[in-house]
């Protein structure tokens, strides 16, 4: 089965963040995301540039309603959804040390029909 893995993040944190500090957590997510494409189960992924942020999700939190944007999408086949937690939890969202203050969360989603192009 193929399922779609969502990341987010809360906005207003990374645009507060120097520069520097966005290349470092860059770095950091490079050979994770090498990880997680060498198991053989990434069926296609894609960052999604933040000047075309147009797709975000709310969330409550703490009373307050809170924008988040989504930073990647990703598809994954596995023949579980145990295994599919198991290879979405190789992503950086979940393994890089400073996503914490960012708020990154990863959303996965069963895909029930999906087409490719012959």
């Amino acid at each position: 089965m193929i399922y779609l893995c969502l990341g987010y993040f809360l906005p207003e944190k990374v645009k507060v963040l120097p520069k520097k500090k966005v290349d470092d957590l860059i770095q950091q997510c490079q050979p994770l995301l090498k990880s997680l494409f060498k198991t053989g189960h990434v069926v296609a992924e894609d960052s999604i540039d933040l000047k075309y942020q147009n797709f975000p999700s709310f969330r409550e939190e703490e009373g307050l309603v809170k924008e988040y944007w989504m930073g990647r999408a990703f598809l994954i086949e596995a023949d579980t959804m145990e295994n599919a937690i198991r290879l979405a939890s190789l992503h950086p969202a979940t393994e890089v040390r400073e996503r914490k203050p960012l708020n990154y969360h990863l959303e996965i989603r069963p895909v029930h029909h999906f087409l490719t192009k012959e």
